[in-house]
């Protein structure tokens, strides 16, 4: 039996084995011969192959047919929930300097600069409790230089409930929010800077709980 899959923008792909998301790293030239439900920013649609082609993924209709998709967000089949979710991505203002400032107390005049260029911000209620939470990232890290820090936070009501750092090259850059189910909204990221190619070691998958960001994990 042909497993599942979910596709996420143009490159990354996973299957789905016992409702659990799986990476596949091998899909150069890859085709599936499934049903997919596509989804864009308003509708949906049906196809019924999928082919990785020209570092892009087409989506084909029973006829063999190509279909014309000029841009999705997510491709999935079989009955797994995942539906994207609207959102907007907002940037630095004046009330952020008390964050950035809390958040790297050491920052200098440029670092400062390159955090506020670099800030964004979702805001949703990704708990469903009711009060809307902010997951961000920002970053001052220079290509060549050493000592740059990159930031995922989260923020509700003016505080930051919860951090990850890293210093390596992992400019986080939010590609999808995703609903999973009735309850679980997850944010996807991939790491700026990072061509992006038909493997998909570079992207990273969050959700919040209890006020904390946590990875999802995959096998």
């Amino acid at each position: 039996m042909q497993n599942d899959y979910l596709i996420i923008g143009n490159c990354f792909i996973f299957e789905i084995i016992e409702n659990k998301l799986h990476k596949s790293k091998n899909v150069l030239n890859m085709e599936i011969n499934k049903k997919f439900k596509i989804y864009d920013n308003k509708t949906s649609l049906e196809a019924s192959k999928a082919k990785f082609e020209n570092y892009e993924w087409n989506f084909y209709d029973e006829s063999g047919n190509k279909i014309n998709i000029d841009d999705f967000r997510i491709a999935v089949t079989g009955g797994f929930d995942i539906k994207p979710i609207m959102y907007t991505i907002e940037n630095y203002n004046n009330l952020d300097e008390k964050i950035i400032k809390e958040l790297d107390e050491d920052v200098s005049e440029k670092g400062f600069k390159l955090y506020a260029d670099r800030l964004k911000k979702i805001e949703f209620d990704f708990d469903d409790d009711g009060t809307k939470e902010k997951i961000c990232t920002m970053s001052n890290f220079l290509f060549g230089e050493k000592g740059g820090k990159n930031y995922l936070f989260l923020e509700k009501s003016n505080t930051v409930t919860d951090k990850l750092i890293d210093f390596d090259t992992h400019l986080f850059h939010v590609i999808e929010l995703l609903k999973i189910g009735k309850k679980t909204y997850v944010v996807v990221l991939k790491s700026l800077g990072d061509p992006i190619t038909y493997k998909d070691d570079n992207l990273f998958i969050y959700t919040v709980q209890n006020n904390k960001i946590i990875e999802c994990k995959f096998e």
